[in-house]
């Protein structure tokens, strides 16, 4: 439900509810981060999981060039940057 209510928040902004070719179970769940590092990202590669990230998450440099063009990070909007 809280998936539900966040797709609904996003389509209503204008956002995608998920980008591109990615599957519901590939989508993380929950609130945004609130602090990701370059560990975190490692992390989550390795395991297979996407980090969620809002408005409000700081991302340190080091974990943006690690991401890279890898769809490891998540913005609550829908979008890549």
């Amino acid at each position: 439900s809280v998936r539900a209510g966040l797709d609904r928040v996003i389509a209503a902004r204008g956002g995608s509810a998920a980008p591109a070719g990615a599957t519901p179970a590939s989508m993380p769940s929950g609130p945004p981060a609130a602090f990701i590092a370059e560990d975190d990202v490692r992390l989550a590669e390795r395991e297979g999981r996407r980090l969620l990230v809002g408005p409000r998450t700081i991302l340190t440099p080091s974990a943006r060039d690690r991401a890279g063009s890898s769809d490891v990070l998540v913005w609550i909007d829908g979008t890549r940057r």
